[in-house]
């Protein structure tokens, strides 16, 4: 079993990483045509208010943890007889989610962007447009958290790079299309990712309804269920909500001290720390379903093999990049 395990991992972090230089190769190109199409202060300024609406919506990474742990569990322990019910309730609590985080959004959220944040007054409109729009997209984007979770914890790896693939490509496709487009830049890329996050949405939920007869919708609340999921979800809460203060939290900040040019620049380094960030989480998720799923059917001696091997293969990795960094750096 350990053998087939580790030849699954091994697939699936293959797959991972050809997703990952796929979407770093198009991800640091369409930056800079993005950067050319917009100006420096329009990106500057669409990426702070994008942040601040990723800023509201915290608790999505927690949720996206807490899903695709009851899921893998449920499929160790259960082989996945109470897939459809739980699917049901990610659903439910996610819809609650997006709705909480759209009512925060156009509410103390619009008074801050409009207010608060340093804008120029002749792109105020543009930028408030490409605000509401960012935030319908980052709901669209909750949404589709169940989708993901179900092909993570079943580690159908290679649909989810298929499809983390078409949305590079669907984006590539919108930055291309920008500057033959006769419309404000900044408001009209708002609704060009919209448009692609609505595409990839609809994309996961096709592919999962035709692999999982779990993804089926189901009538009924299962309050012990809900209750569980967001409990779960609270012990990750305060770490993910650090997270997107030290990211988002330290955009606005430097958007309101300083302005939208110091916020491109900004984008622009996070993007490549993202970058070297992605080599470790591409081992760690295609190891963390097997992890979970192990623990379930009570596999502990494996289950531990695999944690210290992952945690090995996650230093290696970080060792290598930072002595390849300080090599070229001459230090």
């Amino acid at each position: 079993m350990l053998a087939s395990n580790n030849k699954r991992i091994l697939r699936n972090t293959g797959m991972l990483y050809i997703r990952m230089l796929l979407a770093m190769a198009v991800g640091l190109y369409t930056s800079r045509v993005v950067l050319n199409v917009l100006g420096v202060e329009d990106f500057g300024t669409y990426h702070v208010v994008v942040g601040f609406v990723a800023l509201l919506g915290f608790m999505q990474g927690a949720m996206t943890t807490a899903t695709q742990r009851y899921f893998a569990f449920d499929l160790g322990q259960n082989s996945g007889n109470n897939l459809r019910g739980l699917f049901n309730t990610s659903l439910q609590v996610h819809v609650l989610l997006a709705v909480c985080i759209v009512l925060l959004a156009e509410t103390l959220g619009f008074w801050f962007v409009s207010t608060q944040l340093t804008i120029p007054a002749d792109r105020l409109d543009a930028a408030l447009t490409a605000y509401h729009l960012a935030v319908v997209a980052f709901a669209v984007s909750v949404m589709t958290v169940p989708l993901t979770a179900m092909l993570m914890a079943n580690e159908r790896m290679g649909l989810f790079a298929l499809m983390s693939m078409a949305d590079v490509l669907l984006k590539l496709a919108a930055v291309l299309l920008l500057p033959h487009l006769a419309y404000d830049k900044l408001s009209t890329y708002g609704a060009l990712l919209l448009a692609v996050a609505l595409l990839t949405f609809t994309g996961y939920l096709l592919i999962n309804r035709s692999a999982f007869p779990a993804v089926r919708l189901q009538w009924g609340f299962n309050a012990l269920g809900f209750r569980s999921m967001l409990g779960f979800t609270a012990w990750n809460t305060w770490g993910n909500l650090a997270a997107a203060m030290s990211e988002h939290g330290n955009n606005v900040l430097l958007n309101i001290f300083f302005g939208p040019a110091v916020n491109a620049g900004r984008t622009i380094a996070s993007q490549a720390n993202g970058a070297l960030n992605s080599f470790v989480v591409n081992v760690q998720a295609a190891v963390n379903p097997q992890i979970v799923i192990l623990y379930a059917s009570g596999v502990t001696a494996e289950m531990h093999q695999l944690v210290l091997r992952a945690a090995k293969y996650n230093f290696f990795i970080l060792f290598t990049l930072a002595l390849r960094g300080i090599t070229k750096s001459g230090v």
